[in-house]
């Protein structure tokens, strides 16, 4: 993981599974490995897997069988939508080029 500020771990290990299904490293129909070995992969609780992987099902990225495990859907292969996070993200970095184009070009800069 790569220690992003602001995220809760879940979070994280849910992002790092999304890329690993965009691309390409997890397919519709590979099994997850299991809650325990992903706990020591990512240095987290396994009650953390478990929230982390409750996300990617509720998108339904993932569904889980009982005794069996935890498999990819054919849901995975769909582009992510963006979160508000990212959006707001996005708007602020916008915003920031718009006031850089607007004070190098003289114009007045909106509030």
């Amino acid at each position: 993981m790569d220690g992003t500020v602001g995220q809760a771990p879940f979070e994280l290990v849910a992002a790092e599974i999304r890329k690993a299904m965009r691309e390409g490293e997890l397919k519709p129909g590979d099994k997850l490995p299991p809650h325990r070995k992903l706990a020591s992969q990512y240095g987290i609780t396994t009650a953390t897997v478990q929230r982390a992987l409750r996300v990617l099902q509720e998108e339904g990225r993932l569904k889980s069988r009982p005794t069996i495990g935890v498999f990819v859907t054919e849901a995975a292969a769909e582009p992510e939508p963006l979160s508000l996070r990212q959006l707001a993200a996005e708007v602020a970095a916008l915003r920031e080029r718009v006031e850089t184009l607007e004070r190098s070009s003289g114009l007045p800069v909106a509030q």
